[in-house]
C-alpha cells in the first residue's frame, strides 16, 4: 500500500502551456490547486522522493494533452506539500473520457477515488472538468506503475 500524502479533487479545467486564452487562466488554475492543497494537506513539507499522480475527467469528449498541465499543477502544489518539485521521482497521468456503456479497469487502491469523482462528474450541474491529484511517498517497485 502506498503512503498517501495528499489526495484531492480540483474542479475546473487545468491551465496548460499550449492552451490559447488569457494568461490569467494559469493563475486561476494554480490558485485552485494551491488552495485545495492547503485545505487538504496538514503535514510538514516532505523532503523525500514522491510519486505524483494526476487523472483528468473531462465532462465531455473535450481533448487536452495529459502532459501540458503538469508543470502548472506541480508548481502550485510544491510550496504546500514538498520542499520543491525535485522531490517528484515518478509522474503518472491519465485522461478518463466519458464513454457511455464502457467500463474502467483500475487498481483496487484507486477504485474508491475514481468512483467518487465519476459520481461527482455525473451529478455536478453544470457539468465541469475535474482533476484528481494524488501525491504518495515514492517506493521503487521494480517498474510497476501502481
Amino acid at each position: 500500500m502506498a503512503d498517501n500524502l495528499l489526495e484531492m479533487i480540483v474542479i475546473g479545467r487545468q491551465a496548460t502551456v499550449n492552451r490559447k486564452g488569457p494568461k490569467s487562466l494559469k493563475a486561476i488554475w494554480q490558485s485552485k490547486v494551491f488552495n485545495s492543497a492547503k485545505a487538504e494537506y496538514t503535514g510538514m513539507q516532505v523532503k523525500y522522493k514522491t510519486t505524483f499522480k494526476i487523472f483528468y475527467f473531462p465532462h465531455n469528449n473535450s481533448y487536452s494533452d495529459v502532459d501540458n498541465g503538469l508543470k502548472f499543477t506541480i508548481d502550485a502544489l510544491a510550496p504546500v506539500v514538498m520542499e520543491n518539485d525535485r522531490q517528484i521521482t515518478r509522474i503518472i497521468a491519465e485522461r478518463f473520457v466519458k464513454e457511455p456503456g464502457k467500463s474502467l479497469v483500475v487498481p483496487l487502491s484507486l477504485a474508491p477515488s475514481i468512483a467518487k469523482i465519476l459520481e461527482m462528474r455525473e451529478n455536478n450541474s453544470p457539468a465541469e472538468y475535474m482533476t484528481l491529484i494524488k501525491i504518495e511517498k515514492y517506493k521503487c517497485n521494480g517498474g510497476k506503475l501502481w
